[in-house]
């Protein structure tokens, strides 16, 4: 092997051991994104993850919309019933 072979060799060998540390960087922030997304694994109770947080906004926003709805029925129910009964004694 010559001199320039053997340089050209050095270099790639370099040039692969910096990109591994590069890929194995990527893949452990690939991993955290993951588990911050979708929550650590077995352990949904703690840290459900955005996913989780999303939902459970999702399903309080549904439960709090219900509940106005309700009360915006009984409100309804109400004036309707003071109509009726005011109509009643004046007529």
């Amino acid at each position: 092997m010559t001199a320039k072979e053997n340089t050209t060799l050095e270099r790639l060998c370099r040039d692969v051991g910096e990109l591994t540390g590069k890929v194995d960087e990527l893949v452990s922030v690939h991993k955290e994104i993951h588990q911050d997304m979708y929550g650590i694994p077995g352990d949904k109770e703690d840290k459900p993850g955005l996913m989780g947080d999303v939902a459970e906004l999702k399903r309080a926003h549904k439960t709090q919309l219900f509940v106005l709805r309700g009360g915006w029925a009984a409100v309804v129910a109400a004036i309707g019933a003071a109509a009726g009964a005011l109509v009643k004694t004046c007529f």
